[in-house]
């Protein structure tokens, strides 16, 4: 690859440095290989690096490639936004860029600002809807949570795209939204070759004066174990939220604020046609069935501690003792002062307690961690 090709690294969604989600951008990408621009973006290992061209097109100002390590994506949300105010940066002060991208034509209009100011984009095409999702067992063990920590019914997961599919995921409270962990060994049974690999977790935090949610983001197979702030599943967002706020005219606005777990949650807003009936309330949780293997894909198995399986060892040979005294009629192998009435079957009273634990460690497989 020729040298000279200059980058900057952004933190998008956010106000301050090293927070928000981090971008590299090239805004000079022309001479570029597809294979070029993937190794860069392996480098990079950001869950997108924007790489802007000149456009062949009329009508469009750039091109627009995104790459994630793992391949090119159609659309990025954070990476449209992070290329328009890196061209503002390098001192273009177009009051509208418009990209060409895989996905199709992206409008991002400028507004002057402290910095480079800020940049909202539309999408490039309407959501649309996915096939049924997988069934709330096989989704609570892909994500190592109780069938009760997820949303149901009317308001449960759902299938939808804006250009990149997403399987929208409501959980309850915040308390299963920071809980939850991606199996990925489930991931590959279940949504690997499916319509909608990537996962997006939403929980509602406030409903006045606005909406707001809360969100984690998995996409393994794009090579990101989990993204900040997925700009593409908010766009997406609004196919599974508006059909359950019902019709309506107006404008409903609503906040997308990545874990509190990440410093500086931002508040990027979006826009979308309804009006605005509740949210169920999140009732409180009880405890309920876990994902059962015969309902789900097969149970994440978890490591024997040593103690439990020493005395399960030590336990079967008191059992083994017992038997022997019982039934095989050879020579004793507990000494005379140890014997006393009904000893044997004491010896297998015994060693079966002692093996107890390993039952339950045995019953417990396939529960969440």
């Amino acid at each position: 690859m020729a040298a000279g090709y200059r980058f900057r690294i952004l933190d998008v969604f956010t106000s301050r440095p090293y927070a928000g989600n981090p971008l590299a951008v090239l805004p000079e990408a022309q001479g570029l290989s597809a294979a070029q621009m993937r190794g860069i973006a392996r480098e990079f290992a950001f869950s997108a690096t924007a790489f802007v061209r000149p456009t062949e097109t009329g009508g469009h100002t750039h091109r627009l490639r995104i790459f994630a390590p793992a391949g090119e994506l159609p659309f990025a949300g954070h990476a449209t936004v992070g290329a328009a105010l890196t061209l503002a940066m390098e001192g273009d002060e177009s009051p509208e860029f418009v990209f060409e991208e895989t996905v199709g034509t992206v409008k991002v209009s400028m507004r002057p600002g402290e910095g480079s100011g800020t940049a909202w984009l539309r999408a490039a095409r309407s959501p649309e809807v996915g096939p049924e999702p997988p069934p709330p067992a096989a989704l609570a063990a892909l994500l190592s949570l109780r069938v009760t920590d997820l949303l149901a019914g009317a308001w449960g997961p759902q299938a939808v795209s804006a250009g990149v599919p997403f399987l929208i995921v409501p959980v309850r409270d915040l308390e299963a939204l920071g809980r939850a962990r991606l199996d990925t060994d489930r991931w590959r049974e279940i949504l690997q070759d499916w319509w909608a690999p990537q996962v997006y977790l939403v929980t509602p935090v406030e409903k006045s004066p606005r909406w707001r949610f809360r969100t984690r983001m998995f996409a393994p197979g794009l090579g990101i174990e989990e993204d900040p702030a997925a700009g593409a599943a908010a766009t997406a967002l609004p196919a599974w939220l508006l059909p359950r706020l019902g019709p309506g005219d107006g404008l409903l606005a609503f906040d997308i604020e990545r874990p509190c777990a990440l410093a500086d949650p931002p508040s990027p807003w979006r826009k979308a046609a309804s009006s605005r009936p509740g949210f169920p309330e999140a009732s409180p949780r009880k405890e309920g069935p876990m994902a059962q293997p015969g309902n789900s894909p097969r149970p994440r198995r978890s490591r024997m501690p040593l103690k439990l399986l020493a005395l399960d060892i030590a336990g079967a040979l008191v059992a083994a003792v017992g038997l022997y005294e019982l039934f095989a009629g050879g020579p004793p192998l507990v000494p005379p002062s140890l014997q006393f009435p009904g000893y044997a079957i004491a010896f297998l009273i015994v060693g079966a307690l002692m093996m107890m634990p390993l039952v339950r460690h045995i019953l417990s497989q396939g529960r969440p961690d």
